[in-house]
C-alpha cells in the first residue's frame, strides 16, 4: 500500500522537473545515511571496549562483557539512565560507601570489586554522549528529511 503511494510521487515527478530534481537528491542521499549508520556502530563499538576495561570491576551490571556494555550505551545515548551508569561509573557499584546506586540495590552480590574512578568516569560518558547524540542527531535527521 505505502509503496504504491511512492511510486505515485515518483510518477508526478516527471511532470514536474523541479520535483523530480529533489527525489532524485533524496535517493541519493539514503547511501549517505548508511555511512552514518556505520560511525555510530563503530562509535559504540570503540566506547563499549574502552568502557569494559575501565568499568568492568566496579560496574559489572553495565560493563561487564561487550554485549553488556552495547546495551547500556544505547540506553545512554537515547538519553535513558545515563546518569546512574556515570555514577555508578565514578562512585563504584557500593555508591562509594553510601547507598547503593540503580540495579546493585536488588543485585548487591554482584557488586564485588567497587572501586571509585571519577576521574576516567566523567570524561568517558561526556565524549560518549556528545559523540553519540551528534551522530544520532545526524542519523535522524537524515532519516527524517529522506
Amino acid at each position: 500500500m505505502h509503496i504504491y503511494r511512492l511510486l505515485r510521487i515518483i510518477k508526478i515527478a516527471k511532470a514536474f522537473p523541479q520535483l523530480a530534481i529533489l527525489i532524485t537528491a533524496l535517493f541519493r542521499g539514503l547511501s549517505s545515511i548508511g555511512w552514518v549508520g556505520v560511525i555510530l556502530a563503530l562509535t559504540f563499538y570503540c566506547f563499549a571496549i574502552l568502557g569494559v576495561i575501565l568499568f568492568q570491576e566496579s560496574d559489572p551490571w553495565h560493563f561487564g562483557s561487550l554485549h553488556l556494555g552495547l546495551i547500556s550505551l544505547f540506553r545512554s545515548s537515547t538519553l535513558d539512565n545515563w546518569y546512574e551508569v556515570l555514577m555508578i561509573s565514578m562512585l563504584g557499584c557500593d555508591g562509594g560507601g553510601q547507598q547503593m546506586i540503580d540495579v546493585y540495590e536488588l543485585y548487591p552480590e554482584q557488586c564485588t570489586h567497587p572501586a571509585r574512578i571519577p576521574y576516567l568516569a566523567v570524561p568517558y560518558t561526556l565524549c560518549f554522549l556528545v559523540i553519540a547524540s551528534q551522530v544520532l542527531l545526524v542519523l535522524f535527521i537524515g532519516v527524517i528529511s529522506a
